[in-house]
């Protein structure tokens, strides 16, 4: 068969489930993402030598865009909590 005998439907199909496929796979990509940081926030929360402040901000869901960038730009915290913010930004 050649490529000038398709139908131009069938490949307007064949995009359409492809870019629904690929929004429902970032979405669950994106969510998965999210529970592991979660999971991982409290495990080293329940450790025995705890978490610093700054890396339980930079984990959090609930810390905004700029809070993150503040945290990535800001000279107090240390490499691993602005490694922390970075992940968890660009994920979000």
């Amino acid at each position: 068969m050649a490529l000038g005998d398709l139908d131009k439907k069938d490949v307007s199909a064949t995009l359409g489930v492809l870019r629904l496929a690929q929004g429902v796979l970032a979405a669950i990509t994106a969510s998965a993402l999210t529970e592991a940081f979660v999971f991982l926030q409290w495990k080293l929360m329940n450790s025995p030598d705890g978490m610093s402040y700054h890396s339980l901000l930079g984990l959090s869901p609930t810390t905004g865009n700029l809070g993150t960038i503040a945290l990535l730009i800001a000279a107090a915290p240390r490499l691993p909590s602005k490694l922390w913010a970075l992940m968890r930004y660009d994920v979000g």
